[in-house]
């Protein structure tokens, strides 16, 4: 599960300067970008929908890495 989990958050990242040692994940990444998307007054730039696309094709595999986890590994361990 902490393969899975230390890609989409950064659960070594406890200060405001963990960044620096420890590179933000998709959760991160996709705030970010809501926040530089939201902050225009003006339609998303191309370059923020490829950004978009990017970390979400990520997010969206290590989601289904989840999913398999959860239907193959954790369904194992119930008695």
């Amino acid at each position: 599960m902490d393969a899975v989990e230390e890609k989409i958050i950064q659960p070594k990242s406890k200060s405001g300067e963990d960044p620096l040692n420890y590179p933000i994940q998709a959760a991160d990444q996709l705030m970010a970008l809501q926040g530089t998307v939201e902050s225009a007054d003006t339609p998303p730039t191309a370059a923020s929908y490829t950004v978009f696309k990017e970390v979400n094709r990520r997010l969206e595999s290590q989601l289904a890495a989840w999913q398999e986890l959860q239907s193959k590994d954790l369904a194992s361990l119930t008695i």
